[in-house]
């Protein structure tokens, strides 16, 4: 399959996306943590919205709301014997999480950040679990290679959203399922739908966690801004305007723009399930 090479713009978009964090897994590689820290997403907690989640986490538990986020995006979908491959698994946190919960035939964990697959091979790899450095919009296995395809808070930073979704339909077996959650603007989620169903996959969950993750902000973002060298511009004279406006966006803390915008309704955060016929 011949596949089409990304415009200058959309190279750079990714080359913005693969400095920032391998900046940041350099921190956290350097940190008295690090080998502890693969979670890159917001999380998730429980309020009045229905919770789909099959397994019960204890309440004192490390990376808590993480392990929730997608563990609810999993819900009651059966991974026993499957080929699972992860586009954009960073620091490789759900890998491992569904390992530990699921049993899955095999795991493939595919990121364009050399720093977060480095840290997986060291730290997490082994005859279960693969992962290689690869782009989301030219994924490199053959088609129908995977029975589930699964994305977590990734899709939002590429800038050919649509190249990454016929990718997924290419490499998903046929009756396998693509599991995905994501923040994205309001509007763009019924062109979203609407490609994805064209493409052939039948659309069998759609839930919006918005109010859920928002949660997870007030209660997660501060913690983590510290724990990745950065703190709320109050307390440090050091951080730069351009490094707010990027960890506001990373993290959402609820003193930044990004956290009222996604109150305001101007952005949703939701789970998707869909089927390949």
């Amino acid at each position: 399959m011949v596949q089409e090479k990304p415009a200058p713009g959309q190279q750079e978009v990714k080359n913005v996306v693969r400095t920032f964090y391998n900046s940041l897994n350099e921190h956290l590689n350097k940190s008295g943590f690090g080998e502890y820290s693969t979670f890159l997403n917001w999380g998730y907690v429980a309020d009045h919205n229905p919770e789909f989640s099959q397994i019960q986490l204890p309440k004192r538990c490390l990376n808590k709301n993480c392990l929730k986020l997608i563990l609810e995006l999993v819900g009651d979908c059966d991974l026993t014997d499957r080929d699972i491959l992860e586009v954009g698994c960073g620091r490789g946190g759900n890998i491992q999480t569904l390992d530990r919960f699921f049993a899955a035939k095999s795991f493939t964990g595919l990121d364009i950040t050399p720093a977060s697959i480095a840290f997986c091979k060291q730290h997490l790899e082994n005859q279960q679990r693969h992962f290689l450095e690869g782009d989301a919009e030219t994924l490199p296995f053959a088609d129908s290679s995977f029975d589930v395809v699964i994305n977590v808070e990734s899709s939002n930073a590429y800038p050919h959203i649509f190249q990454f979704y016929s990718q997924v339909v290419r490499v998903l077996k046929p009756g396998g399922y693509f599991l995905y959650t994501d923040i994205l603007k309001i509007e763009q989620f019924e062109d979203c739908i609407k490609y994805l169903q064209d493409q052939g996959l039948v659309l069998e969950v759609e839930r919006d966690i918005t109010s859920n993750v928002l949660l997870s902000r007030q209660e997660m973002a501060k913690t983590q801004m510290k724990s990745f060298g950065m703190l709320a511009p109050n307390d440090s004279s050091n951080t730069t305007a351009a490094e707010k406006d990027v960890f506001d966006f990373f993290l959402a803390p609820e003193d930044s723009q990004f956290f009222q915008q996604i109150q305001e309704g101007r952005f949703s955060y939701k789970i998707f399930r869909f089927k390949k016929i």
